[in-house]
């Protein structure tokens, strides 16, 4: 019975495996030097190179359909490591090249992208000693750190810029005052990792983001050249003219009265930098606005504010104190970690959740956390990396006992038995009741 039985699970596990063979057959498929895999949620594939002749392959061409559907992007270290190969052809239909989809090809010369292509990925093309020729098409919108390292298009400079056709890809670091020549239409990602004091933005630029410009953290003075359509600048600050997001802030900006987002690496790594007023125009703080700010202090955020992004006040190391509007329900991931200097935090009773990755990992000198009723459930990475502040909860007593921290419940006044187990405010402190309250 036993030999029957054992027999009876081993032809399932077999079936099983060549279902599960023949689903991953359907989805991947070989055709000449490339291989597609089916993306089901896109409907489309993404391709790579047929390991089997990297070695040996010299030029491609890449499709823009296959099997009737689009294929959409080319596949991460997808073309890497190819030593024969020297161009590149990518049809119409494919928008983005992934990161190190072609890095290390040591006999790369030429690659030609089609127009309707959007994004270089980070260090797309690196390594690749021989590029020299490759269009830039007007609809690309994204090209990501390193996508050139190490290739011609990237030895040259022009009063400390490295330009790529008309992408501004980097800058020398004793660069102090940058002027971005006419005809620059974008910034790739990380371009401006220097000590540059000033910067004039050119009246063609139309594709910048906070990060492009994330290390500059010397930075006093943004201007912006008369006649750019999509771009303004106001007290110091790069403003995207149709959304009022702040795009970039510097040490001595002053936040406009109509701004309506803080974006992304908005004030990334500004120094000399603390207190910032934050008008009651913005409603979003985005991801990495005030991270590494190693000087701010203090911050109030205001009512209008309803949405903090991932990490947006990672590795302030000298915030001690800020002020959460009760407009806000959620609390990111990594939202202040490495916030060093941090002792108390009170969440608003708006907040129902705290997301997962650390969003107190790393605060040192937290001691306590003020948790809302609305939250019942806490992340187990919390305080990665210290020993658990006292957490004051004003939900009902249980509701966070499975925990392995120290979990007080609320009581305006003294309970009569148990009093140890129970907290309340002290002129705004949150405070454990003694038995001589």
């Amino acid at each position: 019975m036993f030999k029957r039985l054992l027999t009876i699970i081993l032809l399932a596990c077999v079936l099983c495996i060549a279902a599960s063979c023949q689903k991953n057959d359907e989805k991947e498929k070989a055709e000449g030097d490339l291989i597609f895999t089916y993306h089901e949620s896109t409907d489309s594939y993404f391709v790579r190179i047929n390991r089997e002749i990297r070695a040996t392959v010299t030029s491609i061409t890449i499709p823009g359909s296959y099997n009737g559907k689009p294929v959409t992007y080319i596949d991460e270290r997808g073309f890497s490591f190819c030593p024969l190969l020297t161009s590149v052809v990518i049809s119409e239909g494919v928008t983005n090249i992934l990161s190190n989809s072609f890095s290390n090809c040591p006999e790369l010369t030429t690659v030609v992208l089609p127009e309707g292509f959007t994004r270089i990925g980070w260090s797309a093309f690196s390594n690749c000693p021989k590029l020299a020729n490759i269009n830039l098409p007007a609809s690309l919108t994204i090209i990501d750190q390193n996508a050139f390292w190490k290739t011609p298009l990237v030895t040259e400079t022009e009063n400390g810029l490295i330009y790529v056709d008309n992408w501004l890809i980097g800058c020398e670091q004793n660069i102090t005052d940058i002027v971005i020549r006419p005809g620059t239409v974008g910034m790739a990602s990380h371009a401006l990792e220097c000590k540059a004091k000033s910067l004039t933005v050119n009246a063609e630029m139309k594709y910048i983001e906070g990060y492009t410009i994330g290390y500059c953290s010397n930075l006093h003075s943004l201007t912006v050249a008369e006649g750019n359509p999509l771009y303004h600048s106001k007290d110091d600050c790069l403003i995207e003219t149709a959304t009022g997001r702040l795009v970039r802030g510097c040490k001595k900006s002053k936040i406009p009265d109509y701004v309506t987002e803080i974006g992304m690496y908005a004030y990334y790594g500004v120094q000399a930098f603390d207190n910032p007023i934050i008008p009651q125009s913005v409603t979003k703080i985005s991801s990495c606005a005030f991270a590494y700010c190693g000087d701010l202090r203090t911050l109030t955020i205001p009512a209008s504010v309803t949405e903090l992004d991932f990490a947006a006040f990672t590795e302030c190391t000298a915030l001690k104190q800020i002020n959460l509007p009760s407009s806000i329900t959620t609390i990111p991931g990594n939202c202040f970690y490495m916030c060093r200097q941090i002792e108390t935090i009170v969440l608003p009773d708006s907040v129902t959740t705290i997301e997962e990755e650390s969003a107190f990992g790393e605060c040192d000198m937290l001691k306590k956390l003020v948790i809302p009723a609305g939250v019942t459930h806490l992340p187990y990475d919390l305080f990665s990396g210290i020993e658990p502040p006292a957490i004051f909860y004003k939900g009902a007593k249980g509701v966070l006992q499975n925990y392995p921290w120290s979990v007080y419940y609320y009581s305006e006044t003294k309970p009569s038995a148990d009093h140890a187990a129970y907290w309340h405010f002290v002129d705004g402190e949150p405070t454990v009741w003694r038995a001589n309250d």
